[in-house]
């Protein structure tokens, strides 16, 4: 994996189902956008990820949407059940998107936090079954006007260092 951008990059595809992978020593685990130049003009939708570890991976160990895209449309539909993400240099999951699902999924030991959410290009995240676990600044970083749902979210640092007052519709 050595030199690769990414374990799997997925660029304006449409029902994709990912399982059962494992995944160390890339530069981001895995890496989802539209087919974007300025704006998006095709999405990626409907993408499904299960049953997976990515482990010492140099970047974000999810990465979804390209941080120049314009709108939310650019990923719609992204699922991830069981998924164990941990020893990122940078934050474990960045999540951007159109109805992102988090199931039963970790943040262990990840550089900055479990999850980012930093742009506008966000809409609809829900995550439940979430586990935080010596991520060096906590839970979540949410710098943008999302609308996140919470439920059963355990944080071995009480989102001390969390800035969940920030994150607008907040349902725990």
């Amino acid at each position: 994996g050595s030199g690769a951008d990414a374990c799997i990059e997925i660029n304006g595809c449409n029902n994709i189902n990912i399982s059962n992978v494992n995944c160390s020593n890339f530069i981001d685990g895995i890496l989802i956008n539209g087919k974007t130049v300025n704006e998006v003009d095709t999405s990626s939708t409907n993408i499904i990820v299960e049953n997976c570890v990515f482990d010492g991976i140099t970047g974000y160990g999810i990465l979804c949407g390209n941080a120049l895209g314009n709108s939310s449309d650019e990923i719609i539909n992204f699922t991830l059940n069981n998924i164990i993400v941990k020893n990122c240099s940078l934050d474990g999951y960045h999540l951007r998107g159109k109805n992102v699902i988090l199931n039963n999924c970790y943040g262990v030991d990840n550089r900055y936090h479990a999850i980012l959410i930093d742009t506008k290009t966000v809409n609809d995240i829900t995550i439940n079954g979430f586990i935080s676990k010596n991520n060096t600044q906590g839970l979540i970083n949410c710098t943008a006007g999302a609308n996140i749902v919470l439920k059963n979210i355990y944080d071995d640092e009480n989102a001390n260092e969390s800035n969940l007052q920030t994150i607008s519709g907040i349902t725990n």
